[in-house]
């Protein structure tokens, strides 16, 4: 056996090998690291949803605050029962403006 058939028959089998071995890992890690984007990809997804959700929660009570605050008042339901809508109007207008300044209508 010559020296350069043994080199031949150690290196090229060991380079073969430590080139099988890294495309391993690296597949590896791509997998690992294409999982874990997906998974921040859902983790936003869903930290947008629920951030959508407690505003549209948030407006509603508002909303709802609002309109109790306006309906518990006697002359309201008076006015709206005898469909006066000028009354009505005129005890509602600077509610309204209120709430259309803040930016809630």
């Amino acid at each position: 056996m010559t020296k350069s058939s043994l080199s031949k028959k150690i290196i090229i089998p060991t380079f073969i090998l430590l080139v099988v071995v890294f495309g391993i890992f690296i597949m590896r890690d791509v997998g690992e690291t294409n999982k874990n984007f997906n998974k921040n990809v859902e983790q936003i997804e869903n930290l947008k949803h629920v951030a959508f959700l407690g505003y549209l929660n948030s407006f509603v009570e508002k909303s709802e605050m609002y309109l109790d605050g306006i309906t518990s008042n006697p002359k309201v339901i008076e006015y709206f029962r005898d469909r006066d809508r000028e009354n009505l109007y005129e005890l509602l207008k600077k509610s309204y403006t209120k709430v259309r300044s803040e930016g809630k209508v």
